[in-house]
């Protein structure tokens, strides 16, 4: 099956909105799912670690592979 540019723009206008589907947001729950849990273990210097922090980078991976 195909898209067209017109259903193509409509998806991307959609995940816009309504934020990654598939695989990315995947990524994103298990994020954060391991953020809330090393969050308490985590002394009061450690602020800086953000959600995004803890997501896989597959193109930064990618790029090292060559």
């Amino acid at each position: 099956m195909r898209l067209s540019g017109s259903e193509l723009a409509e998806w991307r206008a959609f995940e816009r909105v309504e934020g990654p589907i598939g695989d990315e947001r995947f990524d994103l729950h298990s994020a954060m799912q391991s953020y809330w849990s090393l969050r308490p273990h985590l002394s009061e210097d450690a602020d800086d670690i953000e959600i995004t922090d803890l997501m896989p980078k597959w193109d930064e991976v990618e790029r090292n592979k060559r």
